[in-house]
């Protein structure tokens, strides 16, 4: 869940305040300072150096005297009508109650301040105090009021060129439609003002600004890209003296990568989370290590510890009244128990979580809380209600989802959210008849490749591109060693007959001497079934064999009208590891009557996407790999650099009926949730092209 706590940051006084050691040492100068003003009965130079001691004794978690210092300052502007300085007070009182969590008190004290600065006649200041008044009000839940506040203070600000505060803006625009399920509309604000940082050259904003989009990365279950990022902004902000963002920090890590599977690592860092938040057990840090440490025990078999740490998580939230986190540790509290408590209490249990979760709008705890009361209902046998949770959980699933902006998020979001489909389906098997068969392939359909059946019904698919540095910096060069094949390929043939005798021979009577088309199942796409081994041959030596990720994609390809290809687009890339490129190219175009052929320094990527609207068939012979470690970047070797499966999002093959990737590790795909097939073949498809030729 998002957090959006993330979101009181300091204001611009309190940012540049002194820490630790120092700001005890600069209290005691404030106040030998103010002390001579006195003397000289300058009251109000006296007051103004008590503003920022009330920011180091904030700093010092001194939060009392912080308090007090400021409010006798404001007095002594209000009594001097000073309403700038009164208004920069009242702002910082803001800020330390937003960090306390004292919502109502933190409103008003931005109110105050906000009509203050309007009467100075300070733009600026004033814009910053209604960006911090809109947090107030989305921590809150008043969003739509949250929202029309910033958009106008954005709208000031671009007008009047303040683009750091169009910055702050745009971050709690973000964190906004983070709260509200709108991720489309939160990576667009986050990116922005990640970009409005990074060319101001503020490096503490940037961090905030990169790690609040990596946690919208955590949230659309892109860890691979949280944990690139976290891994640089963490040490930062270590490095910038920022330690309360530096815990959250590691907690988000920790997330990341428990996602990726490194448990080891993210206990680590969690363990270091907690020690950096210290012994607090009122504070929405300790929550959050709580709520993170719960589900950790539920991945690792543990119900009992996971209710535990989920209820002391959903106490604090409570008395924090954050109740987004507060609901969600409620549903994980109630999906613990669901092996150890009364069906009747995890019920009830969950549908008071769901029934606030609606209440307040929060449709991602809502379709976590129909997922559980259908898995609930299905273990009772109760199949009516079963299928009515599991079906809203799938409205709820498919509404998240259809804003969101690119189909790689869309891919990723599905990641923890099948389950509603697979049960939903498997419900519908257990009645064994036709109907409800039917029924559970349609359930199947919706919930694989379904990124790629869109993109292909869609023109003007958007290229999908790194959305960060260290995510780009993913495109080095990784070589594949190839030795011993013949023992390989012994080996191989043993496992290969296995899989047949598995998966093919009980079929053959049906299949006969019919062209096989196979649309595979979650593992089974990585099983190649034209290379399984009969014993005496292999599958492609029988039959015709080819491939769709999903029935719905195989529709889409087998309806485009293909006439016989003549205008054939020949590129080859040749060198001393792959020398006879030419000597192809040259074969292939003796078949067509009007061959475009790029060859070497020619075959460049602005070439290929210059000629690939006039071709009917494309033919890339060249250097290929499949990146394991990060799918997008799988690519082709061109003459000017590597050509990703994103930049073959950007061909236009509308006419093209065939492409053939004659290269290494071409057809090779990671199968992401949801049968999300990620690799080359996808751009090409993505592309336009209804069918291809390709190499594991």
């Amino acid at each position: 869940m998002p957090d959006g706590t993330d979101e009181k940051r300091r204001s611009t006084d309190e940012r540049h305040a002194p820490r630790s050691v120092g700001a005890a040492s600069l209290i005691e100068r404030f106040d030998a300072t103010a002390l001579q003003f006195q003397a000289r009965d300058d009251q109000h130079t006296a007051a103004a150096t008590q503003v920022p001691k009330m920011m180091a004794l904030a700093m010092l978690g001194r939060t009392d005297e912080a308090i007090f210092t400021g409010l006798q300052a404001r007095a002594v502007f209000v009594a001097q009508h000073d309403p700038l300085a009164a208004g920069r007070v009242e702002r910082n009182l803001g800020m330390i109650a937003l960090r306390r969590d004292r919502y109502a008190e933190a409103e008003q004290f931005f109110r105050t301040a906000e009509a203050r600065f309007r009467s100075a006649g300070d733009q600026e200041n004033l814009l910053k105090a209604a960006n911090n008044l809109g947090l107030t009000l989305t921590y809150q839940h008043h969003f739509a009021a949250a929202e029309q506040l910033y958009r106008t203070a954005l709208a000031e600000a671009e007008a009047a060129g303040l683009v750091a505060v169009q910055a702050e803006v745009e971050r709690n625009l973000g964190a906004l439609a983070m709260f509200q399920g709108r991720y489309d509309h939160a990576l667009s604000w986050l990116g922005r003002c990640r970009r409005h940082y990074e060319a101001l050259d503020i490096p503490h904003e940037l961090a905030l600004a990169e790690y609040q989009l990596a946690e919208a990365y955590l949230e659309l279950n892109l860890a691979p890209e949280a944990a690139a990022i976290l891994s640089r902004v963490v040490p930062a902000f270590a490095a910038l003296d920022m330690p309360e963002e530096h815990a959250w920090g590691l907690i988000h890590w920790g997330r990341a990568c428990f996602i990726l599977g490194d448990r080891t690592r993210a206990q680590a860092l969690l363990t270091a989370a907690r020690t950096s938040f210290g012994a607090a057990t009122d504070s929405a840090g300790a929550g959050i290590s709580a709520l993170t440490a719960a589900r950790l025990q539920l991945a690792a078999d543990d119900p009992q510890g996971a209710a535990t740490a989920a209820a002391f998580a959903e106490q604090t939230f409570t008395t924090l009244e954050i109740w987004e986190w507060a609901l969600l540790a409620r549903w994980l509290r109630a999906e613990a128990m669901r092996t150890l408590a009364d069906p009747s209490i995890v019920r009830e249990l969950l549908q008071t979580t769901l029934a606030a979760a609606n209440q307040r709008g929060l449709s991602q705890v809502s379709q976590r809380c129909q997922t559980s009361l259908g898995l609930l209902a299905a273990a009772q046998g109760d199949r009516p209600a079963a299928a009515a949770a599991l079906n809203a959980a799938i409205g709820l699933t498919e509404q998240l989802r259809a804003g969101l902006p690119a189909e790689q998020f869309r891919t990723a979001f599905l990641a923890d959210k099948l389950t509603p489909y697979i049960e939903l389906a498997r419900l519908s098997l257990t009645a064994n008849t036709p109907e409800h068969n039917a029924a559970a392939l349609l359930l199947v359909e919706r919930a694989r490749s379904r990124a790629l059946a869109e993109a292909l019904a869609t023109t003007g698919v958007a290229q999908p591109r790194p959305h960060d540095p260290a995510e780009a910096g993913l495109q080095a060069h990784h070589d594949n060693l190839r030795a011993h094949m013949a023992q390989l390929t012994r080996r191989t043939n043993h496992y290969l007959e296995h899989l047949y005798n598995l998966l093919l021979a009980p079929l053959e009577a049906l299949i006969g001497a019919r062209r096989l088309v196979v649309v595979p199942y979650r593992s089974l796409h990585y099983v190649p079934f034209h290379a399984l081994y009969t014993g005496t041959e292999y599958v492609i030596d029988q039959h015709e064999v080819s491939y769709a990720p999903s029935a719905t994609v195989l529709l889409h390809c087998v309806r485009r009208s293909v006439a016989q290809p003549s205008r054939a687009l020949l590129v080859g890339v040749p060198d001393e590891r792959a020398p006879r490129v030419e000597a192809e190219i040259a074969t292939l175009a003796a078949l067509f009557a009007q061959p475009t052929v790029l060859t070497n320094t020619a075959a460049t990527a602005q070439a290929l996407r210059t000629h690939a609207p006039h071709a009917d068939m494309l033919h890339l012979a060249c250097h290929g790999r499949f990146r394991p470690d990060s799918p997008l970047f799988s690519a082709l070797h061109l003459a000017d650099g590597w050509f990703t499966m994103g930049d073959a999002y950007t061909l236009n093959l509308e006419r093209c009926s065939l492409v053939a990737l004659s290269a290494c590790e071409t057809g090779v795909n990671a199968i992401a949730p949801g049968d999300e097939l990620i690799g080359l073949a996808r751009g090409f498809f993505a592309a336009g092209a209804p069918s291809l030729i390709v190499s594991l």
